[in-house]
């Protein structure tokens, strides 16, 4: 066999391995990175859905409150996005009884607006930090600052420019996720 045939088949056999991997694995690490979802969240105070007893929500003062995106890549197959909110404010309340965040309660709906401009949210999430006393004689009824952050996977809901308003208390923050094809 010549030196030209050998350089020929060798040529032949690299240009096949390389068109099968590009057919095999290109589009799964494609499809890899486009589609994976953010990480999962962290947590300080858990969350909760349900309503309860909440007889000591008059301790409770909202400072600031928060929102930030974490991670967005939003695409034609992921529309998981990583959000964060944090909430700084003080508690106090009667003196023997020290307050704490018992769990923070959250509460999500779809919102209707017959006027559908960019100013209007299309989400509300409410998130409520509830409120909890322990029997304590030594607190005197001194404030008790608190500085909490969490984080929560959210999904969009439909394609294109996901409004979503959250609130805390009297503060609002708005975000857009964007779900692009």
């Amino acid at each position: 066999m010549t030196k030209k045939k050998k350089l020929l088949i060798s040529t032949g056999l690299i240009l096949a391995i390389l068109a099968l991997a590009y057919y095999f694995l290109l589009p799964r690490l494609l499809l890899y990175s486009l589609s994976s979802e953010p990480r999962d969240p962290k947590v300080e105070i858990t969350e909760t859905y349900s309503i309860g007893w909440w007889s000591k929500q008059e301790a409770l003062n909202v400072d600031s409150f928060e929102i930030k995106i974490i991670d967005s890549k939003l695409n034609l197959f992921n529309s998981k996005s990583l959000v964060s909110y944090r909430i700084k404010g003080n508690l106090y309340y009667e003196k023997g009884w020290r307050p704490f965040i018992k769990e923070i309660h959250l509460s999500e709906r779809f919102l209707t607006h017959s006027n559908d401009s960019i100013n209007n949210p299309e989400a509300m999430i409410e998130i409520t930090p509830v409120i909890g006393a322990e029997d304590d004689e030594s607190y005197n009824g001194e404030k008790i600052e608190f500085d909490i952050t969490n984080e929560k996977k959210m999904n969009s809901f439909h394609w294109g420019n996901n409004r979503i308003r959250f609130k805390c208390l009297e503060k609002i923050n708005d975000i857009t996720l964007s779900q692009r094809k």
